[in-house]
């Protein structure tokens, strides 16, 4: 079986998502180790696993912050203007809402990337232990398989970087909307004093 014959089967994954680790800038796929390495890189591989949870946990959090910030600045903003009507001095406010949202749209696929990432690594590993149901245990096929699921994981990570910096600078830019739209209304309530 060569790769253009598994490729149909892995075609669900290029419509998902997939993670990259974004404060190291480095993929976090997990491959088995050799069958003759496997003894001696055991312990390495548990301390390795104790870091990538704790890396997990922290990237994980600080989405969900972020996620949170943008949910709160929507909520202020809201109640800030629920008596007002709408009017042209609104517009850097509505500016910085729209941000925010775009910012939360961000996050959930950075979340979602990630929750596929993890799906394929589970691939790789039953792939590269011959057994993942698609490939079985062909040599040839496992080669190739594991060579779609690498692709198609620096693929997707490359969009779930983008989607984690973009969500942390919609969330900037809309803060400054908003900072923006509260100096101009203490000057123009200063003004009609």
């Amino acid at each position: 079986m060569d790769i253009e014959e598994l490729k149909p089967k892995f075609l669900n994954y290029q419509s998902g998502i997939i993670g990259l680790d974004r404060f190291t800038h480095m993929l976090v796929l997990y491959q088995c180790p050799d069958q003759e390495h496997r003894s001696r890189e055991d312990d390495m591989n548990n301390y390795y696993d104790q870091i990538f949870k704790t890396l997990r946990d922290h990237q994980n959090r600080y989405s969900y912050f972020l996620l949170a910030a943008v949910g709160a600045g929507i909520a202020l903003s809201i109640r800030q203007t629920q008596n007002s009507l709408l009017s042209w001095s609104l517009l850097p406010l509505g500016v910085a809402v729209l941000l925010w949202g775009i910012s939360f749209y961000c996050g959930c696929r950075y979340l979602a990337y990630i929750a596929v990432s993890l799906h394929v690594n589970v691939d790789l590993l039953r792939a590269q232990q011959g057994t993942h149901s698609e490939i079985g245990r062909d040599p040839m096929a496992v080669q190739a398989g594991c060579q779609i699921l690498r692709e198609i994981f620096e693929e997707k990570s490359k969009r779930a970087n983008r989607n984690s910096l973009w969500q942390f600078r919609f969330l900037v830019a809309g803060s400054l909307a908003y900072i923006t739209w509260h100096i101009l209304e203490m000057y123009s309530r200063a003004a009609n004093r």
